[in-house]
């Protein structure tokens, strides 16, 4: 009778584990970037990757050919629904692109996170990055420093007229200098995330007004094309230039001098934690709607620290 009862005690186990198996669910997520690669979104995509690793999920990072496609983009998130994703974290950036899919993905029981943009609280259940009204301070901070008492005339270079975030930095930036009479704002302009495009219009912009004689960017590839026109026209001494992401060229363009500095978005964090945040609110752990992943401002003196602590390889 105990060897029966033993058996029958055996078999349910078993029958139990192998249902706890079946129920088992892994987790399928996709991050819909703005570009493939890149000095910013290689790290977000990075941490993303390694996230999904370590909390064992089928991650995968999408984006298209051409930076900043927002149509492409759009039918990647539509993929990701139809393909019935649990997670789908992007970066957004256009409330009347994205938001009718987004409010459709939580409708269906995704949970939705946006990275270095936010769009509303409807639309996701958080986001994670730079502080939109912080980083412009940071940023104009950052040129009132270097400007001194030198008269000033800065254009504010951006991925694009409807990055929302930028937008928000960029009022924030032009609202903290109107205390500075020395510097005055040219306007926005805008790259796309390609550096040769950056520096053909650096270049033009100079041109047609030679009392510009500073840009500070709000995107990575910009400063890579920033410190190219720089390089490229010998002019480190007269022209401030302040770069943005913290990469490897980019610190080496600080080190070089083609850059003043450069200012530190943690886009590594913005992939990781936003994985690792949904998967805390999937186990009943609440975060806030507002997330920043915080700045850091690198002037040269501090390049070859900050890289060793970030474990970034640069140029001796």
């Amino acid at each position: 009778m105990k060897r029966v009862l033993a058996m029958i005690i055996a078999v349910m186990l078993i029958l139990t584990l192998g249902v706890g198996a079946a129920s088992a669910k892994t987790i399928k997520a996709t991050f819909v970037g703005i570009m493939q690669g890149g000095a910013a979104w290689s790290m977000a995509e990075k941490g993303f990757l390694d996230a999904c690793k370590d909390l064992g999920w089928d991650g995968q990072y999408v984006a298209p050919a051409q930076p900043n496609d927002v149509m492409v983009m759009l039918e990647l998130a539509e993929t990701a629904i139809t393909t019935k994703n649990d997670v789908l974290i992007g970066t957004f950036i256009d409330v009347d692109v994205f938001g009718d899919t987004l409010k459709r993905a939580r409708e269906e029981g995704i949970y939705v996170a946006t990275t270095n943009v936010y769009l509303g609280e409807e639309y996701q259940n958080f986001w994670i990055g730079t502080d939109p009204e912080g980083m412009g301070i940071a940023q104009a901070k950052t040129l009132a420093e270097l400007a001194g008492d030198k008269e000033v005339k800065v254009v504010y270079l951006q991925t694009s007229a409807i990055a929302t975030t930028q937008n928000q930095q960029f009022a924030a930036f032009t609202e903290y200098l109107k205390d500075f009479p020395n510097i005055s704002v040219f306007g926005q302009e805008y790259c796309d995330s390609q550096e040769t495009l950056a520096a053909e219009k650096i270049a033009n912009l100079v041109k047609a007004n030679p009392e510009i004689n500073a840009v500070v960017c709000a995107d990575g590839n910009g400063a890579i094309g920033t410190a190219n026109y720089v390089d490229e026209n010998d002019v480190e001494e007269d022209f401030i230039s302040v770069g943005i992401d913290d990469s490897a060229v980019l610190l080496n363009y600080v080190k070089s001098g083609a850059l003043d500095c450069t200012i530190a978005q943690d886009f590594y964090a913005m992939g990781y934690k936003s994985c690792t945040m949904i998967n805390d609110i999937m186990n009943g752990i609440e975060h806030p709607f507002h997330n920043d992943s915080g700045t850091i401002v690198i002037m040269p003196d501090y390049v070859d620290t900050y890289a060793a602590e970030k474990g970034i390889e640069i140029s001796n």
